[in-house]
């Protein structure tokens, strides 16, 4: 499907004027989140013409159109039919205006400061990409599923060092596109789209900067959720060996690597004392044998399935 068969996005940037930032959300089913992300970017510190909101609406079935079109200085691009979410992240970055470009998605919460203080960060850096900082936030007393997105999840300061950002909270310049293309759309079955752009950008010589100050909240998944996405990270790994020729396309199928089995020595204990919480030596422990049992085999046998599934396809 060609971007012109995308509804409402025949406008040029230069019609639309040119704010500083262009947030794009791309979202599918995501009725009960976006009031709270748009109430969120209300209450953004930058002057409102200074950014521009664009949803990009992936087929849903729910009212996220009619929440979208209601919404004061939210522009609406609609997919007719299921395109994935690289294919929607990079239509909404060719529409977009702005030099500056900031993905997130419907179920995050910015910060009041997000904005402004991205923006000063590419100011101050010059940068080509930046990853916000992400806070998982836990109850008290937490779940364990709770620790385990909080503890394993969104690490933005990690990531960086591997040479990405989670698309939740990344921000990039308009004219890196032009030098490095958008997502890979071969991936958008698999997900990991965000990880394999970071690091063909950074390969080609972009610079990426962590940036924990542009902050924002997303909510913790339960405990199946969990075990899906850890399912669906192994089985996308098939897809990655294929498709993307950076570091994690070369890595080695998890079921015939010995150490994958063994439960983790350790688990980032900074990462749930971010998000509020200060596990004692027993939870630690429990985390650990929570952590191999919900996220460790699940994707090993994602990996399987995957493999299965592309070698079954001849690819």
């Amino acid at each position: 499907m060609s971007q012109s068969d995308l509804s409402n996005a025949s406008t040029s940037p230069t019609e639309r004027g040119s704010p500083a930032v262009s947030v794009v959300v791309c979202v599918h089913n995501g009725a009960r989140d976006l009031p709270r992300l748009f109430s969120a970017l209300a209450l953004q510190t930058v002057a409102r013409e200074r950014f521009e909101v664009l949803v990009v609406d992936d087929a849903s079935t729910d009212a996220t159109p009619e929440l979208a079109e209601r919404e004061s200085g939210v522009r609406l691009i609609r997919a007719p039919e299921h395109i994935g979410l690289p294919r929607a992240r990079n239509v909404g970055m060719a529409e977009a205006a702005a030099p500056l470009i900031a993905l997130t998605d419907a179920d995050t919460t910015p910060e009041p400061r997000w904005i402004e203080l991205g923006i000063r960060r590419f100011e101050d850096s010059g940068a080509d990409m930046l990853a916000g900082g992400i806070v998982v936030p836990v109850a008290h007393p937490p779940s364990i599923a709770e620790l385990l997105d909080a503890s394993s999840h969104f690490d933005q300061e990690d990531y960086v060092k591997r040479g990405f950002g989670a698309g939740a909270n990344l921000w990039l310049r308009r004219d890196l596109l032009e030098r490095v293309g958008g997502f890979n759309e071969r991936l958008a079955a698999y997900g990991g789209d965000d990880n394999e752009f970071g690091q063909r950008a950074t390969a080609a010589g972009a610079q990426l900067v962590y940036a924990p100050e542009v902050r924002l909240s997303h909510p913790p998944r339960d405990l199946r959720g969990l075990i899906r996405k850890r399912y669906l990270l192994g089985f996308g790994l098939a897809a990655h060996r294929r498709h993307n020729p950076g570091p994690t396309g070369q890595t080695p199928c998890l079921y015939r690597t010995r150490k994958a089995y063994w439960p983790p020595h350790a688990i980032k204990v900074g990462r749930m004392r971010e998000a509020g919480y200060h596990p004692s030596r027993p939870d630690r422990a429990r985390l650990r044998l929570a952590r191999w049992l919900f996220l460790q085999l699940p994707q090993i046998y994602g990996d399987v399935r995957g493999e299965m599934a592309f070698r079954r396809l001849g690819r």
